[in-house]
């Protein structure tokens, strides 16, 4: 039976070097959680934004339940994934944000009630008046913990994480990781610095060498 996803003889492009130098053999199983490891500019971003087919290996295959990602298969693949990425958007405002996915009509019954949302800004410890704001006016940490929100409600099967601490103290991170932890059943893919949090996944692939492009 074919992994959830699979790389084969990865190597993608990365700050003029090459990931993975002898190409990246690595298989996800469904329900599995990994920590991505690996010295600052190695290319861990790099590798999920390969993932979702942001960025194009230069050699070697990216696989979703044994098929290789295409233009035919990558909407559908995309849809299963909650995406955090390092930055999120500063424009526009925190209310417009947040409910733009809960718009389409797939999400319109995962559009979560005011007693529920409510509950869920206090475990993340936001504040209730924040959908109030613009985006630019949130810290950096705000942001990040509404993102976390949003994927949250939305539910879905895959997580890809990059960086869930970064912009939050240690009380947001907490509050941020104890959410992510508590989702059942789900495949988590997630970059972190922090031992502590990646000591929570049974799974660590690590990245250890870039080499250069000929």
């Amino acid at each position: 039976m074919s992994p959830l996803l699979e790389t084969r003889g990865l190597r993608l492009e990365h700050c003029g070097g090459l990931l993975a130098g002898p190409g990246l053999d690595w298989r996800v199983e469904a329900g599995s959680r990994w920590a991505i490891r690996g010295a600052s500019g190695v290319g861990k971003s790099s590798l999920l934004a390969a993932l979702l087919g942001f960025a194009q290996p230069a050699a070697g295959d990216i696989l979703w339940q044994g098929r290789p990602l295409s233009p035919q298969n990558i909407g559908p693949w995309r849809r299963q994934v909650a995406w955090l990425p390092q930055h999120t958007p500063t424009s526009g405002t925190a209310r417009d944000f947040f409910h733009l996915p809960f718009g389409f009509k797939a999400n319109r019954q995962l559009a979560p009630t005011a007693g529920k949302l409510a509950g869920l800004f206090e475990r993340l410890l936001l504040r209730p008046d924040c959908l109030e704001r613009r985006m630019a006016e949130l810290s950096g940490g705000e942001r990040r913990k509404l993102s976390l929100a949003q994927a949250y409600l939305l539910a879905r099967p895959v997580w890809l994480v990059d960086e869930l601490s970064a912009g939050l103290d240690a009380r947001g991170a907490e509050a941020a990781h104890e959410l992510l932890f508590s989702l059942p059943g789900t495949t988590l893919l997630g970059v972190w610095h922090d031992d502590a949090w990646a000591a929570r996944c049974a799974h660590q692939l690590t990245l250890d060498h870039a080499v250069p492009s000929p």
